[in-house]
């Protein structure tokens, strides 16, 4: 089964450059983990180079003037492409997330629930010379558990020193990773695209009890 690897142009959200046509990843909401964390701030205002699509068929995203407010801005996504695979994260947050989420992993989660994991990835059609929704949730938002390795490695980590997003921007940014996988008895769907022709949609989960 094919996987699903998406390295994005994060820097492009903070310095733009309209000649850049390069992949570009937001992590609109998320909700979850327990009341440690609950939900995270949409507190990053970034550029987004996407022109040309009026209404995206994603409604987890709204871009205004050329902008979008999100909770971080996608460096990679990464999907083995199995209804049970994980999605893996590699996001830029803000400082004041990045304490959320460090100061809940202090101690133990008491709950390792998501319950919105809202994203959306587009990408520039060089043949058609058009942008395109190239990932996102086809129901808006996922739903799933932090993953577990063993049922004990819980796999997410952040980072609270920053990082400077260049030498002439006095703006930091915190990165942080987490996969997400299925909940059990729950499925949804998960909209793929190659090009602004070509799309495709796979299942991520299994829905054994009818619960959708």
């Amino acid at each position: 089964m094919a996987a699903h690897n998406y390295p994005c142009d994060y820097k492009s959200g903070f310095i733009m450059d309209s000649s850049k046509k390069q992949r570009v990843g937001y992590l609109t909401a998320f909700t979850g983990l327990g009341k440690q964390v609950q939900a995270l701030d949409q507190d990053i205002q970034v550029w987004c180079p996407v022109t040309g699509i009026a209404a995206p068929k994603y409604g987890g995203i709204a871009i205004t003037e050329a902008k979008v407010n999100c909770v971080g801005i996608i460096e990679s996504m990464n999907f083995g492409g199995g209804v049970g695979d994980p999605f893996c994260f590699n996001v830029y947050i803000s400082g004041n997330n990045s304490k959320k989420l460090a100061a809940a992993m202090q101690n133990t989660f008491d709950s390792t629930t998501i319950d919105i994991c809202s994203w959306w990835i587009a990408n520039f059609d060089e043949e058609e010379k058009a942008w395109y929704e190239e990932a996102f949730p086809a129901d808006d938002a996922m739903k799933g558990m932090l993953n577990a390795v063993g049922g004990k490695d819980l796999k997410i980590a952040v980072d609270t020193t920053g990082v400077k997003i260049s030498p002439t921007v006095d703006v930091k940014v915190f990165s942080w990773y987490f996969e997400i996988v299925p909940a059990a008895n729950y499925m949804s769907t998960v909209n793929f695209a190659v090009g602004v022709k070509k799309n495709s949609v796979k299942y991520w989960g299994l829905d054994i009890a009818g619960n959708t």
